[in-house]
């Protein structure tokens, strides 16, 4: 396979619902814990993951995109890991750091490298069924985003309903990432080195 790594990070990523779904029925306390921590989790293993997928050499742009998506992503889950944390404490001014300042539009920015690398991925390291499936996603994702900061400038909220849409980017990534691994020309794959008998 390709990336583990990816799968294990879509897989937390996309047992975001279940798990709220059967937390609720068992405890009534404790489920935004539970969730930031799941997403500082899913993003550690994104920010890992995104190295794993080849993109051709000549391409110094992706490589950029690639490192851009991996630190925003690891911030990402710096961001979750603390509100976790603050959630825990009930600290005032650490809820104060975790949620105002760093939460929410922070958030929402630094979610956008990802968005980028997998479109860049998609672009020059996708083929068959996956790239179509990819192809719908992204531009599902491309469109909520434009809708989400459209709302964003002008004083509105979406509708938290369609922050759904992003789970869809996870479900194409496990595929991604679950496709065996072929060396095509271009990529960074380095063919297998014949040593001497």
């Amino acid at each position: 396979m390709r990336s583990p790594r990816g799968i294990f990070a879509a897989v937390v990523f996309l047992s975001l619902l279940p798990v709220a779904i059967v937390y609720q029925i068992f405890f009534e306390n404790g489920l935004e814990i539970v969730i930031h921590f799941l997403l500082a989790t899913g993003s550690i293993f994104i920010a890992l993951a995104v190295f794993d997928f080849k993109t051709p050499r000549w391409m110094m742009g992706i490589m950029l995109i690639t490192w851009a998506a991996s630190v925003s992503t690891g911030a990402l889950a710096v961001i979750f890991l603390l509100q976790a944390i603050a959630l825990i404490v009930q600290n005032d001014q650490l809820i104060y750091l975790a949620f105002q300042l760093l939460g929410q539009r922070l958030e929402s920015t630094l979610g956008l490298p990802l968005i980028f690398w997998c479109i860049a991925m998609l672009l020059t390291d996708s083929r068959g069924k996956t790239w179509v499936f990819g192809l719908f996603v992204m531009s599902a994702v491309a469109c909520y985003q434009v809708y989400f900061y459209g709302l964003t400038y002008f004083g509105a909220a979406p509708m938290e309903e369609l922050k759904l849409v992003l789970l869809l980017m996870f479900v194409w990534l496990l595929f991604e990432s679950a496709k065996k691994n072929i060396s095509r020309p271009g990529s960074n794959i380095l063919p297998p080195v014949s040593t001497p008998q």
